[in-house]
């Protein structure tokens, strides 16, 4: 199992059309994955649900929340994770980490 939480880099960087990446998850824990535009609007959630400790894998297609393809450019990969349970407040955030990706058509 992972000792520590990890968001691993995109493969390919830069992409067409698809990119994937992984991410690492020491115990149960609520985790989002989220694509944004650099300035900080959301395209889409590509993982928003409580997972367990163990090792992951994401793909990301080049698509918004409704299924249409994105512009080329540049795009922020933001996780977050807070653990569940140990007594801790639902909404702590233990971890977040962002990495870029850039579309290319």
């Amino acid at each position: 199992l992972p000792r520590e939480f990890s968001l691993g880099q995109m493969y390919p960087n830069p992409f067409n059309p698809t990119t994937q990446f992984t991410y690492a998850v020491p115990s149960d824990a609520y985790v989002t994955i989220k694509v944004y535009t650099t300035l900080g609007q959301e395209i889409t959630r590509l993982v928003d649900d409580v997972r367990h400790a163990g090792d992951y894998r994401v793909q990301w297609d080049g698509k918004n929340a409704h299924g249409e393809s994105v512009s080329s450019g540049m795009y922020l990969i933001r996780m977050t994770a807070s653990t569940i349970g140990a007594g801790r407040p639902a909404d702590m955030t233990e971890f977040i980490r962002v990495r870029s990706v850039v579309l290319l058509k």
